[in-house]
């Protein structure tokens, strides 16, 4: 991509208007902030701002006048409305240009998906993340509420979904991959409500669904309900293999909640208690333990309440037993 301009935000009642711009090999990706006068006056104030080896192009010139008048005429007389304004967008690629002026609304959001896709190739992440904005903030729709989740997943910023966790519930359309995802999600940031929510939509679609059924035993197990283990037992059925290997490393035993001093155990204790043996003691980190570590000395020990659900399911699921031959 050589150019890029958009608008970042306006405030009509504000009379602000923030441009964000790139030009290849002159000028790395900037917001500016103008106050919204007369255009040629705003163009004028940008250039000053540019560092001195930056020189636009008549044609980056006539499009900030362009958008820099419907942002007056916004401020002015309401028409554009503020949410017109803030669809504004032009991009220059080798091949040629991609802009939202000087259409109408669909025809707005039609160029942005298809800016949205090129984007989505080698684009730069803010600039993603601005369309994804804008698109989602006009018309949401479930194709790119998919294409949000797996950008999103793959950045590893996935507390950008949050705010998106409903969605599924309020609009049809969305694949069960895509539910099943919100789903993980929410549980990872511990909105355990929404999670259940999430996959018993899955579930409607499916009734075996392996991963909706072990993400909502995990979420009654974090909201307290003790039914958590009829859904391993269901996922258990269907599909034993996943079930073991989600179950043993990534279950969460250990509840978000205070431990009460009487309710701790220490390693010794709880290794009676259980019976842990000592080679599932050597992989706790690959069978679900529960353990916590006292910070000051580092030392191991467990919630008795947390050890007794990790022991229940283990037995029930045979995954202790089965591995190393004992209970």
């Amino acid at each position: 991509m050589k150019d890029f301009l958009a608008v970042e935000s306006f405030d009509a009642n504000g009379k602000t208007l923030t441009i964000m711009l790139f030009m290849r090999m002159k000028l790395p990706t900037t917001s500016f902030t103008l106050p919204v006068t007369v255009p040629e006056s705003m163009l004028k104030t940008l250039i000053s701002r540019l560092p001195k080896e930056c020189e636009l192009s008549q044609r980056m010139q006539a499009n900030l006048v362009s958008i820099f008048h419907e942002a007056q005429n916004s401020v002015a007389t309401g028409n554009p409305p503020e949410e017109e304004v803030q669809l504004l967008l032009t991009a220059r690629f080798e091949d040629g240009e991609t802009s939202t002026l000087f259409q109408k609304t669909d025809r707005k959001l039609t160029r942005l998906k298809q800016m949205l896709n090129r984007l989505l190739e080698d684009g730069n992440p803010r600039f993603v993340y601005m369309v994804f904005g804008m698109l989602l903030g006009n018309s949401p729709d479930p194709d790119t509420i998919e294409q949000y989740v797996a950008f999103c997943v793959k950045r590893n910023e996935t507390d950008r979904l949050l705010n998106w966790l409903n969605f599924p519930s309020t609009h049809e359309g969305c694949s069960v991959e895509t539910i099943t995802n919100l789903a993980d999600i929410a549980i990872y940031h511990k909105q355990y409500f929404d999670g259940e929510a999430l996959c018993d939509l899955a579930l409607h679609e499916n009734y075996g669904n392996v991963a909706a059924l072990i993400g909502k035993a995990q979420c009654r197990y974090q909201i307290g309900k003790d039914d958590y283990l009829v859904f391993l037992q269901k996922a258990f059925h269907f599909n034993k293999r996943i079930t073991v290997e989600t179950v043993t490393r990534r279950f969460q035993f250990r509840r978000d909640v205070r431990a009460d001093v009487f309710d701790v155990l220490s390693l010794k204790d709880a290794m009676a208690e259980v019976r842990i043996p000592p080679e599932a003691l050597k992989r706790k980190e690959l069978l679900s333990l529960p353990y916590r570590t006292e910070s000051s000395q580092g030392s191991i020990y467990f919630v008795r309440k947390e050890l007794a659900a990790w022991k229940e399911t283990m037995d029930t699921l045979s995954i202790v037993s089965g591995r190393f031959g004992r209970g």
